[in-house]
């Protein structure tokens, strides 16, 4: 077995073993929760109906049956509950074995081993090349030809084995957020709780069909590739080189396309659109400010152009014009040059 295969293996008997715990220890632990919860909702339901505080419909009571007896059969079994966690980790594998086996490249071992296959493919080139060139130049080749495969290996290992581990623990929390499901003021709590699930689920199977698409552009391009014996230089085998730094490219891509296929992508669309309005909007503002500003500056210029006109006005006539006075002064005068009596 290869190095993936390896590490996946031991990430894959480890969080099989921790899921089943975990769940089964916080299934025991909330199991006296859902007992209390369920009685409690059935009391009240039975109320509400004899009393007809809330009119309830037929439909609306069973649905919340079946809700109250799914609460019951997977959050408090987990041999109920692996039903549902080999769908979500096996699903991953076979998907990727498919996407494999459409593009027509042969692997019998499975995903992991069709990974280790192109390391080793990788190795053998770097031992060749290392042989056929001289003492320092062959070491320095074999140490770059070694740092390749193994980044493709951490890379691809890394991506996979971190999917599987996130998901273990919304498994394992999997008790907790099914009976939030039961009660209003949590329910929140448990479509947060569906939202990150299916975001990690979707997470392994997007790197099985992205190291799927990369096994089999590796495949052909091996293909057509000559024998480790055969070859010489280094030349011969770049292309199969860089095929590689670009899969270790897209696997580092993969929690992104996890991401944008769970509909994290449609919240960076209506993101894109509120920039989008933001910017028209401060483009429009800028144009209204600038226009409002030359508005008001061209009527301030004429202000002071008035007032430099009546200055000089002033100063150049003979004399200055008396100030218009009110009604008021002028009847107090006429009123003064009367004859007193």
């Amino acid at each position: 077995m290869g190095i993936i295969t390896d590490i996946l293996g031991v990430v894959d008997n480890a969080v099989e073993g921790i899921a089943e715990i975990g769940f089964s220890q916080l299934a025991g632990t909330v199991g006296g929760v859902i007992t209390a919860g369920s009685a409690l909702l059935v009391v009240l339901l039975g109320i509400n109906i004899a009393a007809q505080i809330r009119p309830m419909t037929f439909a609306s009571f069973f649905a919340f049956g079946i809700k109250l007896s799914l609460v019951g059969i997977f959050a408090q079994s987990w041999p109920n509950f692996l039903v549902v966690y080999n769908i979500i980790t096996e699903v991953p594998d076979s998907i990727g074995a498919a996407v494999i086996g459409l593009t027509g490249v042969n692997t019998t071992g499975g995903l992991y081993s069709a990974l280790d296959d192109m390391v080793s493919q990788v190795t053998e080139y770097g031992d060749a090349i290392g042989d056929s060139a001289g003492w320092v130049f062959g070491a320095v080749l074999g140490v770059v030809v070694w740092v390749v495969a193994a980044v493709f290996a951490a890379v691809s290992a890394g991506i996979i084995a971190y999917s599987k581990i996130v998901l273990t623990l919304m498994v394992v929390y999997a008790p907790i957020a099914i009976v939030c499901s039961l009660f209003k003021p949590t329910l929140p709590l448990f479509e947060a709780w569906s939202r990150s699930i299916i975001g990690y689920a979707f997470m392994p199977i997007a790197a099985a069909g992205a190291a799927g698409i990369v096994i089999a552009i590796a495949g052909e391009i091996a293909s057509s590739a000559p024998d480790p014996d055969d070859v010489e230089t280094l030349s011969l085998i770049f292309p199969f080189i860089v095929v590689l730094f670009l899969s270790a490219g897209i696997m580092l891509a993969v929690p992104a396309i996890a991401m944008g296929l769970s509909g994290t992508i449609g919240l960076a669309s209506n993101a894109a659109g509120l920039s989008g309005l933001a910017k028209r909007g401060v483009i429009q503002s800028g144009q209204l400010g600038r226009r409002a500003m030359g508005e008001i500056g061209y009527r301030g210029s004429q202000g002071i152009e008035a007032s430099k006109a009546q200055l000089r006005g002033g100063s150049s006539s003979s004399g200055a014009v008396p100030p218009r006075s009110s009604p008021a002064a002028r009847l107090a005068q006429t009123q003064a040059l009367r004859p007193k009596q």
